[in-house]
């Protein structure tokens, strides 16, 4: 590990935008500013990850509260991200550390800082305003039911920073990508409106003590933020083993240290697991939020497959749905071969009854309402076009950007095709979700049909239909993806333009695509 002339240590992250050999210059002779200045970043995120949230609850929009939280976050992260790594968040700090990508006296300044950042937040509110912080189990639910969610949107989130900042797959050392703020906002609109109706998420110990110390002013204590806390931490330790599941190399310090390899493949145990993960915190909110009804239940899907996509579309393709799979092997085998299909759909498959018995446990109830409005109840004919279309615009869109990185360099890097990906989901669930309930998956379809069957709603278990029209949605998106891409269809492959070791715009010798495109 390389240290400056002053006693800040230089992590891994510190160096992870230079060569090999080179010590950042920025990092020789600091001055006192350019010491303090990671932390000083974190304290002012922080403070006003927490204000934005206070203020929300003391007088915002309850619509739009989650969506001001995730944005803010997002600003905070793009504005301090080049300063500090735009941690913001204990957890992800503790992860880092966990991860080997923060020393532990870097990690623990951190968190003093982030905490310090929070609490300060706090005082100020208290101090000029009073908030009702609605923070806990809802009428309905146990408190034991609302710390699972909380534990498992702080999984989320901090996996989804690990994948997108940490990873050096994914966060290259030359060519950096620059969605990281965007994916982790994206977590937050996802667990925000999820949790809503159960228990209503923070995600980050240092604002849920800010919450806490606002909630003293009040004689009633309505907040949960200490009783949060450890959970929280819990997600921290599973979100880092989630990462070393699909990013085992990733740990290895040499592995940060190579060159580019334009050819490195994950291990297929990674991208199953990615499939398996990613799978599984789509159905999970997609089911949360239909226990509200809530509104914003599109958006909090669609944010849910935009993040799985930033943070895991370089290990397995980010297919996250068996029609997506069994559509791109019908396409083509440089897409996705037939042996990967079937082990995505059976982790998919696997993945969407493990959501819904999940759900099933937060939701003692367990039954999943599927049903379309009043006005479109006897029109099937609608349920079915609706899925079907929205079904193939999901598949064709995830092959459509695949192409992509499968004809340009490595280091080109598509910084919206994961959210292109995620608002297929967004404008279906607007669109039909009054007329079919925009299930938009089979797995998702399976899993709901289980858990109602169980329930004993036999009406709910119709649900597993949806599992043909979904199926016909992919045959129709490969049709369209043969048609509308014949270049891609040519005998002799297209080649692949390798970077040079400088990562100079100058391209070097010509490569074949891999059999079975970028992950085999």
């Amino acid at each position: 590990m390389y240290r400056s002339h002053t006693s800040l240590p230089i992590t891994r992250v510190d160096t992870g935008r230079e060569r090999l050999g080179h010590l950042p210059a920025r990092f020789i002779d600091k001055g006192w500013r350019e010491s303090c200045a990671p932390y000083l970043a974190e304290f002012c995120g922080t403070f006003l990850i927490t204000l934005a949230y206070l203020c929300n609850a003391s007088a915002g929009d309850p619509v739009w509260a989650v969506t001001s939280n995730a944005l803010m976050t997002m600003v905070v992260l793009y504005s301090f991200g080049h300063v500090s790594g735009g941690n913001m968040n204990p957890c992800i700090s503790l992860a880092l550390w966990l991860a080997k990508r923060h020393t532990f006296w870097t990690c623990l300044c951190l968190c003093v800082v982030q905490i310090a950042g929070g609490s300060v937040a706090a005082l100020t509110f208290y101090r000029f305003a009073v908030a009702k912080v609605d923070l806990g189990p809802k009428p309905g639910f146990s408190g034991w039911e609302a710390l699972v969610v909380e534990c498992i949107f702080t999984t989320m989130i901090v996996f989804v920073y690990l994948n997108c900042a940490a990873s050096r797959g994914n966060n290259p050392v030359n060519t950096p990508n620059g969605f990281i703020g965007l994916a982790v906002g994206l977590c937050h609109i996802a667990g925000g409106y999820a949790s809503a109706d159960v228990s209503g998420t923070v995600m980050n110990p240092a604002v849920a003590i800010g919450l806490q110390i606002v909630d003293m002013k009040g004689e009633l204590r309505t907040s949960w933020g200490l009783e949060y806390l450890p959970m929280e931490i819990a997600g921290a330790f599973l979100a880092v083993s989630a990462y070393r599941l699909v990013r085992p190399t990733e740990l290895q310090a040499s592995s940060l240290l190579d060159p580019d390899d334009t050819h490195w493949r994950p291990p297929s145990s990674s991208r199953v697991m990615a499939e398996f993960i990613g799978t599984f915190f789509v159905v999970f909110t997609k089911a949360l939020n239909n226990i509200g009804k809530s509104k914003a239940e599109a958006w909090s899907v669609a944010a849910a497959v935009a993040s799985m996509q930033y943070a895991l579309r370089g290990v397995s393709g980010g297919h996250f749905n068996p029609a997506v799979s069994i559509s791109a092997a019908i396409s083509s085998r440089r897409l996705c071969t037939a042996w990967n299909a079937i082990l995505y759909v059976g982790a998919q498959i696997i993945a969407g009854l493990t959501a819904s018995t999940m759900y099933g446990v937060v939701h003692q109830r367990g039954e999943i309402v599927i049903r379309p409005d009043a006005k479109f109840e006897h029109k099937m004919s609608a349920v079915v076009f609706g899925e079907i279309v929205f079904t193939a615009l999901t598949c064709y869109t995830v092959m459509a950007v695949s192409v992509k990185h499968l004809s340009m360099s490595k280091w080109r890097r598509y910084d919206m095709d994961g959210l292109a990906v995620g608002m297929c989901t967004a404008v279906g669930g607007f669109a039909v979700g009054d007329i079919s309930g925009a299930v938009l998956n089979p797995a998702m379809a399976l899993g709901f049909t289980g858990l109602n069957v169980i329930g004993g709603d036999l009406f709910q278990s119709t649900v597993g239909i949806y599992i043909f029209y979904e199926l016909v949605g992919g045959f129709l998106a490969s049709g369209l993806f043969w048609l509308t891409h014949a270049d891609f269809f040519r005998v002799k492959p297209l080649t692949v333009q390798a970077p040079s070791i400088a990562s100079s715009p100058i391209v070097a010798s010509p490569k074949q695509f891999p059999l079975g495109g970028p992950h085999g």
